[in-house]
């Protein structure tokens, strides 16, 4: 009897955990090395689902395709202009600058967008943080709709 009701403790136990790993927060594996510095290939990532509040620096989980997710890093919002130099993958955000690179194997999406932009509506301007990872489908604007979550704590394994 003490058994049964353990064992019905633990199971609602282990619902519940589900449920809130299905609404609340997720979990994702950091794969590659399109966020590297930052995020290893391999690192566990935790990230709120209902947390909306998204600001320039953030480091999203978006979907990618029907099962798949990846991170990126959230440059501009809803009316930001985002400007890129393109000698020197400089970029900068209302005039200011976020990201600051002098590397010459840096990806600057000139085949891509024409800079300075102004992010739309609904849609968010994200790069990776290892821009040497040239123009993935993933970087520059994406809707809002593919924001998975925002993370919240990075597990080094």
């Amino acid at each position: 009897r003490k058994f049964g009701k353990m064992f019905s403790v633990m199971i609602v136990c282990i619902l519940t955990v589900g449920v809130l790993f299905q609404t609340v927060w997720g979990i994702t594996i950091v794969k590659g090395d399109s966020m590297s510095p930052s995020l290893k290939d391999g690192y566990l990532v935790l990230y709120s689902r209902l947390d909306k509040n998204m600001s320039s620096g953030d480091i999203l989980v978006l979907k990618q395709g029907k099962a798949s997710t990846c991170l990126r890093r959230l440059i501009g919002t809803e009316g930001d202009v985002v400007d890129m130099d393109e000698q020197t993958g400089t970029v900068l955000v209302n005039n200011s600058v976020v990201m600051d690179e002098v590397d010459k194997n840096i990806y600057t999406y000139e085949d891509a967008y024409t800079f300075p932009l102004t992010v739309q509506k609904d849609t968010y301007f994200v790069l990776g943080d290892n821009r040497e990872m040239t123009g993935v489908p993933e970087e520059g604007m994406v809707q809002q709709r593919q924001v998975q979550g925002k993370v919240i704590q990075v597990l080094k394994v």
